[in-house]
């Protein structure tokens, strides 16, 4: 009697909202002629502990109500104690019937708003036969529009901790590998600086120590074996040496060089195009190849232009309505301003360290924006320098540092105007060329301050003219004088070609300009300094469909050559020595 008592209290221990009883007794079978119970008490409490026993076994399984899977799945004790033993992962078998899913039909896989798996034939009937219907595994509280049906056989969950873990430090290790390649580039262009500087120091001590030679001494610095000093302006000739295809489709428009790092960056369109299909390609100056593709812009770039920090940023803006800061170091975009427009143009202010960069749009309005904002501020522009008047798109922005004049010149296909920084937004803006004519192209040289506006053909100018402007301030008032002009003698341009005005790399105050010539498919080179035309090279296949001309040089090799970009092909025309 004390162990039919002690199974009799296990059994009070049994939680009855979770494991329902059948209330009504088990058959009694015949008794066996071997063994006969003393009593029919005897034999009731007999069966009501074997009753127990198999109830003690289900509470070691999963929680289940077993009257409710015997109606629903008709499945017998043993046969689920045995199916949970192999099966214990709720991705593999329904915990119901303790069958598998499939992928279609009535017991196809399906879960609840809690999450749980079960076949969708056998959860449904537990639901409808629920007075409160609940999950069979939480408990918690589900309807027949909770199910949803999930596209897969099989539910595996796969530990992917040390893939993200690895995926963070390799996250880091790149970061800190783009930021050593940064300084490596900054310490290598600090070395180039030193060894100018201590180059000119030599070139100046050896020029003083011939000063001061005694005159007694003619013979010994008649003898020395320093080449005697090349004559100023000597005449320079253009030879063509190679092209190379920057992009299959029309897609290039804009060129910058950068002469600290002798870097040269072209827009273009990439050939297997992804998320950023437009971008900007990287040319080696020595072979003329383009070397590295940079995906920055969803559409067509319009302008690009290099950072005067000597960092290795360029600024780009083009006809995805964004203005970037994209660094040719790391090859990311680290900063990205919303536009309201398609851009055109674009321009960083002043020197090292200006923390402020323009974007001039198809309608009309110049923004200036901050880089120092963080992501969340970068869409605002901290000030519209037009005031929004103008609705000509601006074709070029060129900030303007002089002693007496700091500003902003910008120009459309109207009018050139001068906007002072020390002035309000859209405040007397000083018009500088109006009724000339259509204006295609402005180029500014910082060495000189003086600037060069190309005409196109109609009735104020005959043929192509291109003008040189020198700024004046007086009394208030910034007005550009003319200085010289050239006139050329094709009366076609159909391009907005960008032109270059540049200082001659080798020739102190001698300050050129070299301009297209639609009509006859050459590149003019142009001495301002002595108003004439020096010398020209037609391109091959006689493309006109030339987008820029950029200066291209290096002052340690002598190296200096034109590269005129096409939209799809750049052409290289040597400077040389006639």
């Amino acid at each position: 009697m004390s162990e039919r008592s002690g199974r009799r209290r296990r059994r009070a221990y049994i939680d009855d909202s979770l494991i329902e009883l059948d209330n009504s007794p088990p058959p009694r079978s015949p008794p066996s002629n071997d063994e006969e119970p003393e009593d029919a008490d005897d034999a009731q409490n007999a069966a009501s502990d074997n009753e127990v026993d198999n109830e003690l076994d289900v509470t070691d399984q999963p929680i289940l109500k077993r009257s409710k899977v015997e109606e629903v799945a008709g499945c017998s004790k043993e046969g689920a104690v045995a199916e949970t033993e192999t099966c214990d992962d709720e991705g593999k078998i329904c915990l119901i019937c303790f069958e598998e899913y499939s992928n279609a039909g009535a017991h196809r896989l399906v879960c609840l708003a809690c999450g749980h798996l079960f076949g969708k034939s056998c959860i449904e009937r537990w639901l409808r036969s629920e007075k409160v219907s609940k999950c069979p595994n939480c408990k918690a509280k589900a309807k027949l529009k909770d199910i949803r049906q999930i596209y897969g056989r099989a539910v595996q969950m796969r530990d992917t901790t040390e893939l993200e873990q690895v995926k963070e430090i390799n996250a880091m290790l790149r970061s800190e590998n783009d930021s050593l390649k940064l300084q490596l580039a900054r310490d290598r262009l600090k070395a180039q600086k030193e060894k100018e500087t201590l180059e000119k120091e030599l070139t100046a001590a050896r020029s003083a120590t011939t000063v001061s030679a005694p005159s007694v001494a003619p013979s010994l610095t008649q003898t020395r074996s320093d080449p005697p000093p090349q004559p100023v302006k000597q005449p320079l000739s253009l030879a063509f040496r190679s092209s190379a295809e920057v992009s299959r489709a029309d897609s290039c428009r804009a060129i910058s060089f950068c002469p600290h790092l002798c870097s040269l960056v072209v827009t273009s369109q990439n050939q297997q195009p992804m998320f950023h299909p437009f971008g900007f390609k990287k040319v080696d100056i020595a072979t003329g190849k383009p070397l590295r593709y940079f995906p920055v812009h969803e559409g067509r770039p319009r302008d690009c232009v290099f950072s005067p920090s000597s960092d290795g940023q360029v600024l780009s803006t083009g006809e995805d309505k964004s203005l970037r800061i994209t660094c040719t170091v790391s090859n990311t975009v680290i900063k990205r301003f919303a536009l309201p427009a398609n851009g055109w143009s674009c321009c960083w202010q002043g020197g090292v360290g200006q923390p402020y960069v323009y974007a001039g749009l198809s309608n009309g309005q110049v923004l200036m924006f901050d880089t120092r904002m963080g992501d969340a501020d970068a869409s605002e522009p901290i000030k519209d320098v037009t005031g929004g008047v103008n609705r000509v798109p601006v074709s070029t922005v060129h900030w303007i540092d002089q002693t007496n004049l700091n500003g902003l010149l910008v120009t459309d296909l109207k009018q050139c105007t001068f906007y002072d920084a020390s002035q309000a937004a859209a405040v007397s803006p000083h018009v500088l060329i109006a009724d000339e004519g259509q204006i295609t192209s402005v180029c500014y040289d910082k060495e000189t301050s003086q600037f060069a506006a190309t005409f196109r053909p109609g009735s104020v100018h005959q043929t192509v003219t291109h003008k040189l402007y020198r700024l004046a301030a007086a009394e208030g008032a910034v007005q550009a004088d003319v200085v010289k002009t050239w006139a050329m003698k094709s009366k076609m341009q159909t391009f907005m070609t960008r032109n270059a005005l540049f200082n001659d790399s080798l020739e102190e105050g001698r300050l050129m300009g070299a301009a297209f010539d639609e009509t006859s498919a050459t590149v003019s080179l142009y001495d301002w300094t002595a108003a004439r035309e020096l010398t020209s090279c037609r391109l091959p296949s006689f493309d006109k469909d030339v987008m820029g001309v950029a200066h291209v040089y290096s002052r340690s090799s002598n190296f200096r050559s034109l590269a005129v970009l096409t939209q799809k092909k750049l052409h290289w025309l040597d400077m040389h020595l006639s």
